[in-house]
């Protein structure tokens, strides 16, 4: 017997950031559900590129549907996910949407290196300020 798929479908979706910034993403729980979800994450985590881009510019959380896709794994709708980031030029991503596991291990070790830096200016700057 051979390999039985189970076809799902998903939903590109890209948010225009403004300046021709834009971010894109996907879902598979319908663009209410996830512009809801996004609006959640935004108060949680306003400090994140997108949403710190939608606040400084005063712009909505408005998903825009770039394409429906038919995927048999999260795996493969990641990879339409990051095309179409590539084809949108999509700047607000903070991470590629589909990444190899060498990709993925090298993106974390320039996360940390950048998080270190940072909360090392943070602690200085602290610091400095009681001083």
């Amino acid at each position: 017997m051979g390999i039985i798929y189970i076809y799902m479908e998903g939903i590109i979706y890209y948010i225009d950031c403004g300046n021709k910034d834009y971010y894109v993403g996907s879902t598979t729980i319908g663009l209410r559900i996830r512009t809801n979800k996004h609006r959640s994450k935004m108060k949680q985590y306003p400090n994140r590129k997108l949403y710190k881009t939608l606040i400084e510019r005063s712009l909505p959380i408005e998903l825009i549907e770039y394409k429906k896709v038919i995927y048999h794994s999260k795996k493969q709708l990641r990879f339409y996910e990051e095309q179409a980031r590539k084809t949108l030029k999509a700047t607000i991503n903070e991470i590629k949407c589909f990444q190899t596991p060498d990709q993925r291990k090298e993106q974390k070790r320039l996360y940390m290196k950048e998080y270190h830096k940072r909360k090392k200016l943070e602690k200085e700057n602290k610091e400095n300020n009681i001083s």
